[in-house]
């Protein structure tokens, strides 16, 4: 089998361009996983892989050619390094079907405003699957999901959400659950709030926080208590403590109600 060892390439330059645009993931409704982890993870949740990228130097791997079942293009260890962001190029990438999210409804769900660091992202998705979180909306504004960086950060988590990209945050905060946000002024304690009602949580701007439009629109505006002379959490972290804490709410009203 051919190598692919030339940036002039057009298979090369065409991967590079779903890997850098996100209008061109859309366009072509295709993303990069770049490791054998999102590649299984994929794979779990029953996606559809359209193509396997491998390292000329695993050419052989047995594990490998069994997954791929010939639908491989293998490429130079130097042009796979200009398509990473990782110090040593992975062994494996693969072209995946942009997944369709679902739009059956769920008792609690997300919704994202302007958050921009992929890293902060794919952090926060993580933690959502982690709680139980069955949907995410991310409106305009918000980095893309499907970037190599966004998808390393979740670690798989992006195949276990129903993602809404481009979501009109207004419109689907009207409906019927309960609007949370964290912010600083006139709130109350995250612990002594009831989490248990089905409840729409917006995490903002990493440096704006929630928009004005949004916020005056909570239903419970929280806090998090912190150490004297801390200012506030990343988004991902204060995310996390949130969705956490629900979980430890409904956990206590389940064996609550079993005892009963």
């Amino acid at each position: 089998m051919d190598v692919i060892r030339s940036s002039q390439n057009a298979i090369f330059k065409s991967l590079r361009r779903l890997i850098e645009h996100g209008r061109e993931r859309r366009a072509q409704r295709t993303i990069v996983l770049e490791g054998v982890h999102l590649v299984q993870s994929l794979q779990r949740s029953g996606g559809e892989i359209l193509q396997y990228i491998v390292r000329e130097d695993k050419a052989d791997d047995a594990e490998i050619l069994h997954w791929t079942q010939g639908r491989h293009q293998l490429f130079s260890h130097a042009r796979l390094a200009d398509l990473s962001a990782l110090d040593n190029p992975p062994t494996l990438l693969a072209l995946a079907r942009l997944p369709t999210p679902s739009t059956q409804a769920s008792k609690h769900a997300i919704l994202l405003d302007r958050i921009q660091d992929p890293g902060n992202l794919g952090t926060l998705l993580r933690s959502a699957a982690a709680a139980g979180i069955a949907q995410v909306q991310l409106g305009p504004g918000c980095t893309d999901a499907w970037s190599l960086r966004c998808l390393r950060a979740g670690m798989g988590a992006h195949f276990q959400l129903a993602l809404h990209n481009r979501s009109d945050l207004s419109a689907a905060a009207d409906g019927g659950r309960q609007l949370a946000v964290t912010c600083l002024e006139n709130a109350q304690s995250l612990y002594q709030a009831d989490l248990s009602t089905p409840t729409l949580w917006v995490f903002g701007n990493e440096g704006e926080g929630v928009s004005h439009e949004l916020l005056v629109r909570a239903d419970l505006r929280l806090r998090i208590d912190m150490a004297a002379g801390t200012e506030s959490l990343n988004v991902a972290a204060a995310a996390t403590v949130c969705l956490f804490e629900q979980r430890r709410q409904e956990e206590l009203l389940s064996r609550a109600a079993v005892k009963d």
